[in-house]
């Protein structure tokens, strides 16, 4: 155990009990190692651990395979701070931002959207949920275009929210939406996400 990281210590626990009464394990390992190009003084590895038993049935002693997933690691870790930051600027900016799947499901979308539709966020769920904000009579210019977002082309249209500005002498008008949306296309051409 001196060289097992302090972060896998109740990993290698739970994993030892499951040997000792015969069962196969697998899990992923931190061991304490020389500092690396990286700076990192651990080294992360996956660990598939399997009894072998004697004659009468008893654990006998453990066959155990560690494959290095340090590079697999670092990158999710990358990925997670990449996501982390993302977070921040799209919930710190001041666009409506709004990320939907190919059958329009919304995966995501930021509060300064819920401002400027007037919708709370818990209602932003699907295509018929963010339609039902804009202006019935400007339907058509949003629907209109579909078809070019679904075929991979980044698409620009303005149309009004429901929701209301005042000017200072108390008129109130629908606000205006200036709105450009982009596909994410898997390698194979097929929409993603937008």
């Amino acid at each position: 155990m001196d060289i097992v990281h302090d972060t896998s210590y109740e990993a290698v626990k739970r994993s030892s009990k499951k040997l000792k009464v015969g069962q196969s394990d697998h899990y992923e390992i931190c061991f304490k190692a020389p500092v690396n190009e990286h700076g990192e003084d651990f080294q992360w590895c996956l660990a598939a651990s399997q009894p072998v038993f004697d004659d009468d049935g008893k654990v006998r002693s453990v066959f155990c395979c560690l494959s290095d997933i340090s590079s697999q690691k670092r990158a999710e870790n990358e990925r997670r701070q990449i996501q982390t930051t993302l977070y921040k600027l799209t919930e710190n900016c001041q666009m409506g931002i709004l990320m939907a799947d190919r059958d329009w499901n919304v995966n995501y979308h930021n509060a300064m959207l819920t401002e400027i539709l007037g919708v709370p966020g818990k209602q932003l769920t699907d295509m018929a949920s963010w339609m039902a904000s804009i202006l019935e009579e400007d339907h058509a210019l949003v629907i209109s275009d579909l078809p070019g977002i679904l075929t991979g082309e980044t698409m620009h249209c303005e149309f009004r929210s429901k929701k209301l500005w005042k000017t200072i002498d108390g008129v109130a008008y629908p606000t205006w939406i200036a709105a450009t949306t982009t596909p994410e296309m898997d390698p194979q051409g097929v929409i993603q996400n937008m």
